[in-house]
């Protein structure tokens, strides 16, 4: 059995077009849809318009607790109501095939130490993206990372050499991958403690410490049409900064024992490199 999972959050019609092009793909049994406590009137939205629609079900949770939250509910939901052995969690902002889906389930089922698949990630123009993978960053890596982001001189992102369809990464990235419902459950779903933005390296983390495996399909393809949703509800590039570097601050002291004195530091210089950054885009428009 396998479930998609897919948070909602004000952008009902996102999810609602997302939903309706992914509706008769037969690698997917059921859809669920979280609505993580919108402001708007997204979840009414959502409910009429699936009312009676066997394959999709719409639940609220309780709180905007975020993205790892949202979707640690749904997963939940599609073990406890489908017993589902692999769960899609997926953004709304994607294209994708049937058959891709079909095809990292065929590996799921011959690798039973695989935890986690992506195919490899297209931009809206169809250019691959190259941090669609990125290896778990020593200390050194994760503060650099933390001021300039996963980059190529970082030594963080992988190379796709396409010599086989299997590539074992440490990350993948969050918009669209597959994950055992085993493994998931395991290492306790996305840590709630981060609000927003890089569950993805925290998740290849914990993947790691049990001994499950990641992994990208270098011949198969999604589209992302990057952060539609996110954009939406944080229309300012420095608040989405800030959010990135609220969540990766806690994973430097909370997964590599940061001392106060390195985080202070790390403060003064994230919080510089975003003012430059939110000036120069002030200055471009």
């Amino acid at each position: 059995m396998l479930s998609l999972v897919t948070v909602n959050y004000n952008d009902s019609d996102t999810v609602i077009d997302y939903v309706n092009r992914i509706l008769s793909f037969r690698s997917i049994d059921n859809i669920i849809i979280v609505d993580n406590k919108s402001t708007d009137d997204s979840f009414k939205h959502l409910f009429q318009n699936y009312t009676g629609t066997k394959k999709v079900s719409v639940i609220q949770s309780g709180r905007n607790g975020g993205y790892g939250f949202g979707n640690n509910i749904g997963v939940k939901y599609a073990i406890d109501h489908f017993n589902s052995d692999y769960v899609l969690i997926s953004n709304a902002d994607v294209e994708y095939k049937n058959s891709t889906i079909s095809k990292l389930l065929i590996f799921m089922k011959q690798e039973p130490e695989l935890a986690v698949i992506s195919p490899q990630m297209l931009d809206i123009n169809k250019i691959p993206v190259s941090n669609c993978a990125w290896k778990i960053p020593n200390k050194k890596q994760a503060f650099i990372a933390a001021v300039v982001g996963i980059k190529k001189d970082t030594g963080l992102l992988y190379d796709f050499d396409k010599k086989t369809s299997l590539k074992y990464v440490d990350c993948v990235a969050g918009s669209l991958l597959l994950v055992r419902s085993k493994a998931f459950q395991e290492i306790g779903g996305y840590d709630e403690n981060m609000f927003l933005f890089c569950e993805e390296t925290l998740l290849g983390i914990r993947m790691k410490h049990f001994d499950w495996k990641s992994a990208i399909d270098q011949e198969e393809y999604f589209i992302h049409a990057h952060s539609v949703s996110i954009k939406k509800t944080y229309k300012s590039k420095k608040k989405r900064d800030l959010l990135t570097w609220k969540s990766r601050k806690y994973i430097l002291q909370n997964y590599y024992a940061c001392t106060k004195f390195e985080l202070m530091i790390m403060d003064i210089l994230v919080k510089c490199h975003i003012e430059l950054s939110a000036f120069k885009h002030w200055i471009i428009k």
